[in-house]
């Protein structure tokens, strides 16, 4: 949602292709936060 909000925010962008970038972001952001500390960060 924060994706969505701050591409509609900063302009230039067609809004109805925003929700797709958003997603895309989100996927993006969430292929890199596995790639970093895999499926469940470890507990010490």
């Amino acid at each position: 949602m924060a994706v969505l909000i701050g591409l509609l925010s900063q302009g230039g962008t067609d809004h109805s292709a925003a929700p797709a970038k958003a997603f895309d972001i989100a996927e993006a952001f969430q292929q890199e936060k596995l790639k970093r500390i895999g499926e469940k960060p470890p507990f010490d």
